[in-house]
């Protein structure tokens, strides 16, 4: 998505995608994506992330992503990323089920680097066996909310 506003994705079966299967990606600082709601989706794998919020600006926000079911992993899980000078936000993230096949580059499954307003609460999966990484990390971001995951085998919430 390169430029929208209220868009619902729900009750779709998404899978076999070369990048992202969420992706909040302008194309410059003025185009974005507000009022974005991902419901009841079925996911299967696909080459880069879950959900990823990369490109150009920070107008991506008023995000949410609930009751979402991975069948296959991803390479990555979520990462977002706000550009300098502001941050992207606000995003919940909330009674999804995941499946963490890789941790790195980043420490956590659910990335956001210059976010803000951000809840991560009631997600369910499972992380890699050898996996001591935490759940969410987060960089030069502010009021972020994390309560009630259970991933299975991660190091650390936070």
């Amino acid at each position: 998505m390169v430029a929208g506003e209220q868009i619902l994705v729900a009750g779709s079966q998404i899978g076999g995608v070369p990048y992202s299967i969420f992706d909040l990606e302008p194309n410059g600082s003025r185009d974005g994506a507000r009022d974005i709601v991902f419901r009841d989706n079925i996911t299967g794998a696909a080459g880069l992330y879950w959900l990823s919020g990369l490109g150009a600006g920070n107008e991506v926000g008023d995000v949410v992503v609930t009751g979402n079911v991975m069948r296959e992993p991803t390479a990555w899980l979520v990462a977002i990323f706000g550009v300098d000078g502001g941050t992207r936000g606000p995003f919940l993230i909330e009674n999804n089920r995941v499946v963490v096949q890789r941790i790195a580059p980043y420490e956590g499954a659910f990335f956001f680097s210059r976010s803000s307003d951000v809840v991560v609460r009631g997600n369910t999966g499972t992380f890699p066996a050898d996996s001591s990484n935490g759940v969410v990390h987060v960089e030069y971001s502010q009021r972020v909310t994390v309560a009630g995951n259970r991933i299975a085998g991660s190091g650390s919430p936070v």
